[in-house]
């Protein structure tokens, strides 16, 4: 999981918290989503931290990962565009600590954001709805009450 890839991750695990403390974690934790992403942004800072620096080799626990060092890994993991033929590498130098600094300091932005969209999606409260209430059938009109 490297830089570009663990934004795309956090980006969907917020929304997909907001989705859970909308029907789930809210009536057991109010603060359950604050909870869950420092948990989950200070454990992936520790990986990538230990993998930048080589402290951690994943390449032996799986075959599918080429040898190489841990910057190197965490800057070509997920490259989207060799699917279109074109296989771009980017070569960490002696100055890219500092852009990477900068974009792991970024993921709590990330996952904020994708709680705000969840929000958008589902709603916060038990009672709201959210814009998923769009692709929910409607109501019968036949049961009492209702006409």
């Amino acid at each position: 999981m490297g830089f570009t890839s663990t934004i795309v991750y956090l980006f969907m695990t917020g929304i997909c918290i907001q989705y859970l403390y909308r029907k789930k974690l809210r009536k057991r934790n109010k603060d359950a989503k604050i909870f869950f992403g420092s948990f989950l942004i200070a454990s992936i800072w520790i990986y990538q931290f230990l993998v930048y620096f080589d402290v951690l080799t994943i390449f032996s626990w799986f075959s599918w990962i080429p040898e190489q060092d841990g910057a190197t890994y965490l800057w070509n993991s997920w490259q989207f565009w060799q699917f279109f033929g074109s296989s771009p590498r980017i070569i960490p130098s002696l100055g890219m600590g500092y852009p990477a600094f900068y974009i792991a300091l970024g993921y709590p932005l990330w996952f904020n954001l994708g709680i705000k969209v969840g929000k958008l999606l589902y709603g916060n409260k038990v009672h709201e709805r959210g814009m998923s209430w769009f692709f929910e059938p409607a109501k019968d009109v036949d049961e009492p009450g209702l006409a």
